[in-house]
């Protein structure tokens, strides 16, 4: 007779591949079942969770008033005024696919997908991409993305020019990124190093675009830290790894509150 569980179990059973990072043959072992009914069970469940929980905790801004909430968390905490996201990209390590070559091989001599998301101040991620080649570039995903396409064109619903602090002067709501992102004007990238070298205001304005930045960068650590399979190749495919990203992605929003 085939062995049934009730969902909570299958979650338990989800939470400890993806936090501990064990292989599924330890959990086969532990839970009496075989390997790949499993990896079935772990799918669906990250599915589930994407479903369910995803238009509730991974929403995008949508309105004026919600841009402008994160806009003014960013100039409270970290003193970036008009900034709505800092953007950053991560590599999920991935066992080479069947046939893909170097399709997904990246600099890093590893096989991957890329995660590139975008967080607000306080470490939740407001918008992700997942599942581009782990051969393309910052750049390339970004370019590549719905989002980055909609963000290049505006076509995102933030509000109009508004003055910087004590300055009579309107200036594009804005995201901040590293070197590896365009400059545009609703896109914020550092000086090079060369050029701010000599110059106070430009060292400053990358110390700051730095604090406001870093907040991805935190995200991603958080996220490493409570989800160990990234630091592994998952034995899965592609797209099944994509719906296991996206599922911690919108756990970590919950788990921020």
């Amino acid at each position: 007779m085939r062995k049934t569980f009730d969902p909570k179990t299958k979650l338990y059973m989800t939470i400890h591949y993806l936090a501990t990072g064990t292989s599924y043959n330890v959990i086969a072992t532990h839970y009496a079942l075989g390997r790949s009914t499993v990896s079935g069970i772990i799918q669906d469940t990250c599915q589930a969770i994407v479903d369910i929980m995803g238009p509730i905790y991974l929403k995008p801004p949508t309105s004026h008033v919600e841009w402008c909430n994160i806009a003014d968390k960013f100039y409270e905490s970290w003193d970036f005024p008009n900034c709505v996201g800092a953007i950053d990209g991560k590599h999920i390590l991935i066992k080479s696919p069947d046939e893909s070559g170097s399709t997904y091989y990246n600099y890093k001599k590893t096989f991957s997908i890329n995660l590139m998301a975008v967080a607000d101040a306080t470490y939740k991620f407001l918008i992700v991409d997942i599942g581009q080649q782990g051969s393309a570039s910052d750049r390339g995903v970004w370019d590549h993305s719905n989002f980055g396409s909609a963000w290049s064109e505006n076509r995102v619903n933030t509000p109009p020019p508004n003055n910087l602090p004590e300055v009579n002067q309107e200036t594009a709501y804005v995201m901040v990124g590293d070197e590896a992102f365009p400059l545009q004007a609703n896109l914020m990238r550092p000086f090079p190093g060369r050029e701010a070298k000599n110059d106070v205001r430009k060292r400053r304005y990358n110390y700051q675009l730095s604090c406001a930045r870093r907040v991805i960068e935190n995200a991603f650590g958080i996220l490493s830290a409570r989800w160990r399979f990234l630091y592994i190749p998952v034995d899965a495919p592609p797209e099944k790894v994509t719906c296991m990203v996206r599922a911690i992605c919108i756990r970590h929003n919950y788990l921020m509150g």
